[in-house]
């Protein structure tokens, strides 16, 4: 399994409570993976022994020989996992709207699924009406707190077929990051707001003459980080993306 490295990645040498990934390197462990780094920019290649290539909270641009390096090895049928907070990278969001997935920067909100008390940030992610295999073993709701829209849309002249995997609730919904407050909580604005469901992760299969490429999205990686990692089913939910991505469900 090969994290990216060279654009503001997660640390998994980091032991702090929000900036850190400490514990999930332990998750990776338990799976018995053989866990590695990744410099595009040294080596302009994806290595043929990558089971799953990380994009894990990139902050900076990537280069375009980096991107096309990515697109080579989707198009050879290989499994891309992007965990890409909102606003961050702006050239890996447009990378991937030519995989028919497009970030809007928008913030996803659900007032009725947040923590007892808590803010609306922090909620617990809905899966879809059609449960996605990825999510079938998570034993607990996954709590997301500042997640992005993730949209896709299907092209089936171009080999793009979408699935979604988490979403809000009905009653949430998303807005413009400027428009939700940090503390509290306040009613859905249809001049402001879109009604949910709003998704907030979804895989896109890349079809490339018989062979097939996937690409497994999520507008968070906070999620995953030292504070959140063990609440409610996030730590199972990122063993399930890899399963799943690396064909070993």
């Amino acid at each position: 399994i090969y994290f990216l490295t060279g654009h503001g990645e997660a640390s998994f040498d980091d032991s702090s409570p929000v900036r850190g990934y400490t514990k999930l390197r332990g998750a990776l462990v338990d799976e018995f993976y053989d866990e590695r780094t990744l410099s595009l920019g040294e080596t302009g290649t994806v290595p043929d022994d990558a089971t799953v290539v990380v994009v894990f909270g990139p902050n900076a641009d990537f280069l375009p020989f980096e991107l096309e390096a990515l697109s080579a090895y989707i198009q050879r049928g290989g499994a891309l996992l992007v965990l890409l907070d909102p606003g961050k990278s702006p050239s890996f969001v447009t990378f991937l709207e030519r995989y028919g997935i497009t970030l809007p920067h928008l913030i996803a909100v659900d007032p009725t699924k947040r923590l007892f008390a808590g803010e609306m940030l922090t909620f617990r992610a809905t899966a879809t009406r059609k449960p996605h295999p990825l999510i079938r073993s998570v034993n607990a709701p996954p709590i997301f707190s500042l997640a992005g829209v993730v949209e896709m849309q299907p092209d089936e002249k171009n080999g793009l077929m979408p699935q979604a995997i988490l979403a809000t609730s009905p009653q949430g919904w998303a807005s413009e990051p400027e428009n939700i407050p940090r503390t509290g909580i306040r009613e859905f604005d249809a001049e402001k707001d879109f009604r949910g469901p709003i998704p907030i992760a979804g895989e896109m299969l890349v079809k490339t003459g018989e062979t097939f490429g996937r690409i497994v999205v999520f507008g968070d990686a906070d999620f995953l980080n030292n504070n959140m990692v063990e609440q409610g089913g996030n730590r199972d939910l990122f063993v399930n993306a890899v399963n799943w991505m690396a064909e070993d469900p």
